[in-house]
């Protein structure tokens, strides 16, 4: 590939098989970001740390630091980042462990019922990644956000983050799965 066509690329969901997964979004966000890492792309993949992602199983590794997340109005909050590989692949996944969102036995709801924090926290996770890519030092060309849970992420970088030195010229996609979810 010609380096001027080799594109920066963040994927933003709530889901990637095989390490969390309810659904086709999982099985999408698991296999295209590889795909375009074997087309020459730097590709690179953000959920959360789930209860049900297991540490050892997937060799991942603490990244140094606390990441800082501004909350508008509630303050900063913070996470953790553990990096793993996408299997078959040198694709990293940053996963953002904040056991207070994210510590829980479903990804979305328990007994049949959503979280009624669901909102809270995907609009953690959009701006929890938004923030990694400071911390990362990463400039993406192309912000992908998949389904309800990241669709604030181009709101996002066309109000607050628009200046930002990181990702205030990403272009962003917003990819919806399933439109029966709608968060």
């Amino acid at each position: 590939m010609n380096p001027a066509e080799r594109l920066s690329l963040l994927f933003v969901a709530s889901e990637a098989a095989p390490f969390a997964k309810e659904g086709g979004l999982g099985d999408v966000v698991g296999a295209l970001p590889k795909y375009l890492a074997r087309l020459g792309h730097d590709v690179r993949v953000v959920i959360p740390r789930y209860y049900c992602v297991n540490l050892e199983k997937y060799s991942l590794r603490l990244l140094p630091g606390t990441l800082v997340v501004p909350m508008g109005i509630i303050g900063h909050m913070y996470c953790e980042v553990y990096e793993g590989r996408l299997p078959g692949s040198q694709v990293p996944v940053y996963f953002l462990e904040h056991e207070q969102f994210y510590g829980r036995a479903g990804l979305y709801q328990q007994d049949g019922q959503g979280y009624p924090d669901n909102d809270n926290r995907f609009v953690f996770l959009s701006k929890a990644a938004l923030e990694l890519c400071k911390m990362l030092d990463f400039r993406p060309d192309v912000i992908h956000a998949h389904d309800w849970h990241t669709a604030v992420i181009p709101a996002l970088l066309n109000t607050s983050y628009l200046h930002d030195r990181f990702v205030g010229e990403s272009a962003s996609l917003l990819t919806l799965h399933n439109m029966q979810h709608q968060g």
